[in-house]
């Protein structure tokens, strides 16, 4: 999704919903990413989470991740809503892919 996003919809569509959907496939694959290199679910969440906090919200960390992001990147408080990713990922709970009691 994040691929097609970035790469197609981003081109002929920029706009709000486009920068949204970045947000919440990156949030969601970056906190996998992390799980699959430490196998500690609920680290990869908090480094996922405190990232992009500090990426949308902190000029600084802006500035540094812009090289590594890719395209631009914006601070943007309401990107932060993408940090329900994390918990809809069963990430918090140790269960990739699977919340809480399901």
């Amino acid at each position: 999704m994040l691929a097609v996003n970035d790469h197609l919809l981003k081109g002929h569509a920029p706009g709000a919903l486009t920068g949204k959907l970045s947000d919440f496939a990156g949030v969601f694959l970056i906190a996998f990413a992390v799980t699959a290199l430490t196998g500690r679910p609920q680290f990869a969440c908090c480094v996922s989470g405190l990232g992009l906090a500090a990426i949308k919200t902190v000029p600084v960390a802006t500035d540094l991740a812009a090289p590594f992001i890719g395209g631009t990147t914006l601070r943007d408080p309401t990107d932060l809503l993408s940090l329900m990713m994390l918990y809809l990922s069963g990430l918090p709970h140790g269960e990739p892919g699977r919340p809480e009691g399901a």
